[in-house]
Parts: structure tokens; C-alpha cells; sequence
């Protein structure tokens, strides 16, 4: 919102909204309170969407949730994804989002694309949290 600040006086009625795979505004076309249709466009903003692994890395994650930016599907990672990437030649595992049960499958599936940079973090916790996070029941 802030990429358009300079408009938000002007809008009337936003009647269509440009995003990005990941979510984020690029242009709109709105009414403005004189009446006029307007469009505004700007550069597309850099992708925050990165690999799995990298993820893992950024966020020194054990578990986490990930989302692909292109598909929006959505993966639970319980295991050591380093270790998965490194022991399965370039494999991760991961639990899919099954919307039609509103939870995750139970079992796991390889997360194709793992390395492509179309991937963002919902959730995660560290590796040295993963402890007391499994002991808690989670």
C-alpha cells in the first residue's frame, strides 16, 4: 500500500487489482471521486520466493510450512530439510495441504520444484526448537 500512497486520496471505488504470483500489487484500475476511470502501473516488485533449501537456510528451519508462489499449494516439512536435500540427492518430502479435509495428509510425498525459486515460508521452527516442539505434542 505504501507503493501507492500518493493515489489513495484520489480513489473513489478500486474496480481491479494486478498482482504478482506471490500476492503482491503492481497496478490497479480504479474510479476516481472526479469520476474518471484511472489505471496505475508500476514495476513488478522482486519476488521474496526463494528454493526450499534456501528457506531452510534463511530461517535455520527444522520444520516449517511452505507455499509455492506459482500453484499455492501449500507443504508441511516435519523432517531435517538439509539433511533430506543432502541424503536424497536432491529430494524433499513434505506433507500436502488437502483443503477438502482442511488439514495436512498423512503421508508424504516428494515436493516437486523444491529447488525452483517459487517457494516462501507460512511457518517454521528453528532446528534447535524442534526438541521441545515434538515433546509439546505438536
Amino acid at each position: 500500500a505504501c507503493r501507492f500512497k500518493e493515489y489513495l486520496e484520489q480513489i473513489d471505488i478500486v474496480l481491479d487489482v494486478e498482482k504478482t504470483n506471490d500476492g503482491q500489487i503492481y497496478g490497479f484500475t480504479y474510479i476516481s471521486k472526479d469520476g474518471s476511470i484511472k489505471k496505475v502501473h508500476m514495476d513488478i516488485p522482486e519476488s521474496p520466493a526463494v528454493s526450499i533449501p534456501e528457506l531452510a537456510e534463511k530461517y535455520g528451519a527444522g520444520i516449517m510450512i511452505v507455499k509455492n508462489v506459482r500453484t499455492g499449494r501449500e507443504f508441511k516439512i516435519t523432517r531435517g530439510i538439509q539433511e533430506m536435500w543432502e541424503n536424497y540427492k536432491g529430494k524433499i518430502y513434505g506433507h500436502f495441504w488437502c483443503s477438502t479435509y482442511n488439514c495436512f495428509q498423512k503421508n508424504g510425498k516428494e515436493i516437486y520444484g523444491a529447488s525452483k525459486k517459487e517457494w516462501v515460508a507460512v511457518w517454521h521452527k528453528a532446528e534447535r526448537e524442534l526438541q521441545i516442539y515434538r515433546h509439546a505434542g505438536a
